[in-house]
Parts: structure tokens; C-alpha cells; sequence
């Protein structure tokens, strides 16, 4: 309903917003977190045929492993052969699209 200044109104036809589709973007969930063998990252990607990398880095920054996605979710179990300490799991998809969480191996 919209109404102007001198106070006529009119309907207007109805607008659906799909919102669950809307809100999804990249998404990592790593369990457990810390841990001492393996860990599990898990992922979702907003859609199949979607760009994205998955790196793991050490606290200086150097890129330690890398992983290129294209299911539009999935798992991979990390941590082997890491040492003890402090890491981070970066994805980056398209349109620069990234979320960084912390991994730690005791």
C-alpha cells in the first residue's frame, strides 16, 4: 500500500523475497577446533561451478596448503602432518567474497 501526500493510496503487486538463498555466501566450519591429530573443515559454497580457494597459513603468513573447491559443499581433514601451534583457514571465492578463522593444533 502506498499513500501520497493528500492521502489517496494505492496497492501495489506483491514482491517475494527468498531470503535462505539470498543470505548464503562461502561458509567454513572446523571441528574440532583446537585439535590434536586431524581436524575437519567443512564448507558451503553459494552455488555448484562457484570459484573458490580454501588456504591454510602458519602466523607468518606463508601459505602451507591449498586447496581449489568446486562442489558447492563438502569436508576436508587436515592437520597430519601440521605441527603444534596457531594457523589460519582463509576462502576467498568470487567477487572477493572471503572469511578467515583461526585453526589451532595442540
Amino acid at each position: 500500500k502506498s499513500v501520497d501526500l493528500g492521502g489517496e493510496f494505492s496497492y501495489s503487486s506483491v514482491i517475494v523475497l527468498n531470503r535462505a538463498s539470498a543470505d548464503k555466501g562461502l561458509n567454513i566450519e572446523l571441528y574440532p577446533n583446537p585439535f590434536n591429530n586431524f581436524s575437519t573443515i567443512s564448507y558451503e559454497l553459494p552455488r555448484d561451478n562457484y570459484s573458490a580457494r580454501l588456504s591454510i597459513y602458519d602466523v607468518l603468513g606463508n601459505e602451507l596448503k591449498s586447496f581449489e573447491l568446486n562442489a558447492a559443499s563438502g569436508s576436508l581433514e587436515v592437520g597430519a602432518d601440521l605441527m603444534k601451534g596457531l594457523y589460519l583457514v582463509k576462502i576467498e571465492g568470487e567477487n572477493e567474497e572471503h572469511q578467515v578463522l583461526r585453526l589451532i593444533k595442540q
